[in-house]
């Protein structure tokens, strides 16, 4: 039986993200070329879009247990130092997003009053779209750290397969 996705409305949202971007292209290639008259919003909205679909992707790919890694060494290990190195690597990691999050608060409240230029949108939204994302990697992060000591304390450590797969 399939585990049960829960990242699939991350996913939604990230193609419903992907789909705006190559419309809003799509249009301001019409709109510069053919009728000689470019949007100034479009490529501003597209960047906004791509900043924010990356971080909410980087959780997905946390999920997923695809983000890229060097595990030449971890792959030598056996079955407890591997299970022991995954779960001290995940904590290093959390600790890490953790003290990125609260420091960007800062940086979020003083980029509240600057405006972008064609939009109008405040920085805030632009700069809010990482450490939402550290939540997202996180969030999915803890999910599989617990998959993972399930797995160990039944024996089934790693799952069947792991073995081309990065640690997260």
């Amino acid at each position: 039986m399939k585990e049960r996705d829960l990242a699939m409305l991350p996913r939604y949202l990230i193609s419903l993200m992907l789909f705006i971007i190559f419309a809003l292209t799509i249009i301001q290639v019409f709109c510069r070329f053919v009728l000689d008259s470019p949007l100034t919003w479009t490529s501003e909205l597209s960047r906004l879009l791509l900043i924010w679909m990356v971080m909410i992707g980087a959780g997905v790919v946390t999920y997923d247990r695809v983000h890229l890694s060097v595990d030449a060494i971890y792959q030598k290990l056996s079955v407890r130092p591997r299970f022991y190195l995954s779960m001290c690597l995940q904590l290093i990691i959390f600790a890490f997003l953790i003290t990125t999050i609260i420091s960007s608060f800062h940086l979020i409240r003083v980029s509240n009053d600057i405006a972008s230029g064609a939009l109008g949108i405040s920085y805030a939204y632009w700069r809010v779209a990482a450490p939402i994302g550290f939540l997202f990697i996180i969030g999915y992060g803890v999910i599989r750290l617990y998959q993972d000591c399930r797995l160990y304390m039944k024996g089934l450590y790693p799952r069947e397969g792991d073995e081309g797969e990065d640690m997260l």
